[in-house]
């Protein structure tokens, strides 16, 4: 074959592959290819909306200690006492608060007492 046979040739092949291609694209969607939003990380909403809710029970004195664990998908308060009433008015409260974020996973929340004992636990809402 001489060389202008094969560019002929070429020309040939490269405009059915670009026939094709406009063939194929025909139907093709421009907003497929718009950026997405992004999907929100919903473990981390929770995590922060439970964290808020540490700090403020936290501060109020209620508790001493919180600990928010992706882990287990658990809110775990420790009260500064051995009082288990107050480990199961904190527990019940907490779990059957509506928060302003709403929660994706379920959570479980853990009332320990001062000297680590569980004193209440019960799934949020």
């Amino acid at each position: 074959m001489t060389m202008t046979k094969n560019l002929k040739i070429g020309i040939a092949l490269a405009t059915l592959v670009g026939v094709a291609a406009l063939l194929n694209n025909r139907d093709h969607d421009p907003e497929a290819d718009k950026p997405h939003a992004p999907v929100p990380n919903y473990s981390a909403l929770d995590r922060e909306t439970l964290t808020d809710v540490g700090s403020d029970v936290l501060a109020r004195g209620i508790v001493v200690k919180y600990d928010v664990s992706g882990w287990s998908d658990s809110f775990n308060l420790t009260l500064g006492s051995r009082d288990n009433t107050s480990a199961t008015t904190l527990a019940n409260a907490i779990c059957g608060q509506s928060f302003a974020r709403p929660l994706h996973y379920g959570w479980t929340v853990r009332v320990y007492l001062v000297d680590g004992t569980l004193a209440a636990q019960c799934p949020m809402r």
